[in-house]
């Protein structure tokens, strides 16, 4: 472990959501619950006190859907302040929220320097255009389309070209990025199923003839939310993977998970609570002790280290 283990800490503010992705394993809906403001300080205070956090952090707020938070406003106010400067706020949303939460949205949109960037998970042309209007508005954003096998890779290439032509900026966009969508095709030809694309492209929002870029990503869903009849595939588990195993998930009330499959809250051990201070303290020690007991059970389960099928809940049992 390093002398900060927890480079990226991802707050679920909140288990609402009225979209219906059939990734989400049901954990997100129209009844789900909220992370208030005050719980949200505590968590983020309490991580950071506790010196857990790279001062380089990435910060994510998301869910379910964020923006229909009734208290969205006064947690990216909180995390904002409370974040170390170095320290990046992220903010993950699918741009679709509810009447009732407009104003609220539109404030957050005027607020240039509060995020690092707006990632807009990409479910349909009004998430689509709810990133142009970010852009419009001088945001860092970052334009993200999920796919499971390589079939669905294209349909996601095709499906952006699409939003861009139906949103009425396809000669504009053309006009910036000359051999974009050839250059798209070539990588799909050489992606893997596993492959994360990232790209950069260049659009004059402002139409003053100097073009900004946004990322464009075409992001793996992790195999577990591909089912065989009514089991989950195998999965790595973010302990055993590169990208993740510095990560931490904190779930609408406080509990700390190390995982990040989609089906972790029903069937995977947590670690912790980010309101226990004294396990806070004892964070390092915990996770050492958790990864070697979970890579023993799996050795014992499945002989590959890190793979993961039905999750550990109730299978691992930890010295402390």
């Amino acid at each position: 472990m390093s002398a900060y283990p927890i480079d990226r800490v991802l707050f679920e503010a909140t288990e609402f959501c009225t979209n219906q992705c059939y990734f989400c394993y049901g954990d997100y809906s129209p009844e789900g619950r909220h992370m208030s403001a005050h719980q949200f300080s505590l968590y983020f205070s309490n991580l950071i006190e506790a010196g857990l956090l790279h001062p380089e952090s990435l910060v994510i707020l998301f869910g379910g859907e964020i923006l229909n938070h009734p208290e969205c406003l006064e947690i990216c106010r909180i995390a904002a302040e409370q974040k170390h400067p170095t320290m990046n706020l992220v903010i993950i949303t699918s741009g679709k929220c509810l009447d009732e939460f407009l104003d609220q949205v539109e404030t957050l949109k005027s607020q240039q320097n509060l995020f690092h960037h707006w990632e807009v998970s990409i479910k349909d042309i009004e998430s689509f255009r709810f990133g142009l209007g970010l852009l419009e508005k001088g945001h860092r954003v970052l334009f993200r389309y999920d796919y499971l096998a390589l079939g669905d890779l294209k349909k996601c290439m095709d499906r952006f070209f699409t939003h861009v032509k139906s949103s009425g900026v396809w000669r504009e966009f053309e006009k910036c990025n000359r051999g974009f969508e050839k250059k798209l095709r070539h990588l799909r030809q050489g992606a893997s199923p596993d492959m994360l694309l990232v790209e950069e492209f260049h659009f004059d929002s402002k139409g003053n003839g100097h073009p900004e870029s946004s990322g464009l990503v075409f992001s793996p869903l992790d195999r577990s939310v591909m089912r065989k009849g009514r089991k989950p595939s195998p999965a790595q588990c973010s302990l055993f993977h590169p990208q993740y195993r510095s990560a931490v998930h904190v779930t609408q009330d406080g509990t700390l998970y190390p995982c990040h499959l989609p089906r972790f809250k029903k069937r995977c051990e947590s670690l912790g609570s980010a309101a226990d201070v004294d396990f806070l303290r004892l964070y390092e020690l915990r996770v050492k002790e958790f990864k070697e007991a979970l890579s023993e059970w799996q050795k014992a389960q499945y002989s590959e280290k890190g793979v993961c099928v039905e999750g550990c809940r109730g299978k691992v049992t930890l010295k402390s």
